[in-house]
């Protein structure tokens, strides 16, 4: 049976019920978790695209700057690359993403087309 209660009702009974529980202190990490596969083979292969091609840019805009003083794009670099990072949510590249308004900005907002 399924009941409707608060978060505090919900914890104080889990209390109850399992006083000690374990408690993990650090990062939590999967060890035999080792790839995010995809049911979206070409979102995949976009994003990482996508990291290349930023890597380049940066490469190439450092050494603009370095040798012929050219300003350094701090501000568009930082968009894009908080836009790449956004499509790495964690249903968007393994393929569970909805059909909904995630899919359709992840498409619409990269180089690459997610189909």
């Amino acid at each position: 049976m399924v009941t409707w209660e608060t978060p505090a009702e919900f914890f104080a009974k889990a209390e109850a019920e399992y006083p000690q529980p374990p408690v993990w202190v650090g990062e939590l990490y999967l060890e035999l978790h080792r790839a995010t596969l995809t049911s979206q083979a070409k979102t995949k292969q976009g994003n990482r695209r996508s990291e290349s091609l930023l890597r380049e840019a940066e490469l190439w805009a450092a050494t603009a700057a370095v040798r012929a003083g050219v300003p350094y794009p701090y501000e568009r670099l930082d968009r894009i690359w908080k836009t790449v990072l956004l499509h790495q949510f964690h249903d968007i590249l393994p393929g569970r993403r909805s059909r909904g308004c995630t899919g359709r900005r992840a498409g619409r907002t990269s180089s690459w087309r997610a189909s």
